[in-house]
């Protein structure tokens, strides 16, 4: 398969009599490749941002706490499963609320701030800091004003 740009070097070396139809030709080529090929060739992996967002906010946080991707993503995934109303949204913002109120000495690794241990010693921090997030966004409905000063 020939690529992109090894057709529009092809459109190049056309004489320079046919001027005008390069540019269609140009225009013609990048439309078929439009067509056919795909922009990126970036995998479309809808757990990638478990790494590049969620995971990445641990380690600016921390860059000792950054790691765990296939953990996190593997937890992650059985979250979703077992809490469908939750978004990919929530986590992020329940993630940054977790940060901005504790030490980065003290926070968890990304995959324990999901779930750590088992059974009846798990612990589901996320939960928590989902609910407090929650009551955070429910507090915060109904203001028109920055002050909380009664008119």
């Amino acid at each position: 398969m020939m690529t992109r740009e090894a057709a529009l070097e092809r459109v190049i070396s056309i004489p320079p009599q046919f001027m005008v139809d390069k540019v269609i030709v140009s225009n013609l080529v990048n439309e078929i490749y439009d067509s056919i090929v795909p922009e990126t060739t970036v995998d479309k992996d809808p757990w990638a941002w478990v790494k590049t967002e969620y995971c990445a906010l641990f380690k600016a946080k921390n860059p000792d706490k950054g790691g765990k991707v296939r953990e996190s993503v593997s937890r992650m995934k059985t979250m979703f499963r077992a809490r469908p109303e939750i978004r990919k949204e929530d986590v992020i913002l329940t993630v940054k609320l977790y940060l901005s109120q504790t030490d980065s000495r003290f926070i968890r690794y990304p995959h324990y701030f999901l779930k750590k241990g088992q059974g009846a010693n798990a612990i589901y921090e996320f939960d928590d800091w989902y609910d407090k997030y929650l009551e955070a966004v429910e507090a915060g409905k109904g203001r028109t004003s920055n002050t909380n000063t009664m008119q």
